[in-house]
């Protein structure tokens, strides 16, 4: 009975939502000890990921595939709506 308590507390207490693309993508640098250059392969031009990392260019549907692959970053998460502006 402790431990279904215990659970539900922590549910309650520790919920964590799923991060929009961008915030996996730094997190699985900060992760892997990765720099903006190194994100280069999967989205292109260095100006194109800072457009990225700064949410002023979505994410394409290349880019998408390229992180699932590259980095193992869920596919589900990339292709999540989040706010940004294109150019």
């Amino acid at each position: 009975m402790l431990a279904i308590l215990l659970e539900e507390y922590e549910a309650q207490l520790y919920t964590f939502g799923t991060p929009d693309p961008v915030d996996a993508i730094l997190f699985r640098m900060e992760q892997q000890g990765l720099s903006a250059r190194d994100l280069m392969p999967f989205l292109g031009s260095e100006k194109m990921v800072a457009n990225v990392l700064s949410r002023k260019e979505p994410l394409t549907l290349e880019m998408i595939r390229a992180l699932h692959v590259g980095l193992g970053l869920s596919a589900n998460i990339l292709i999540r709506e989040y706010s940004a502006t294109p150019t």
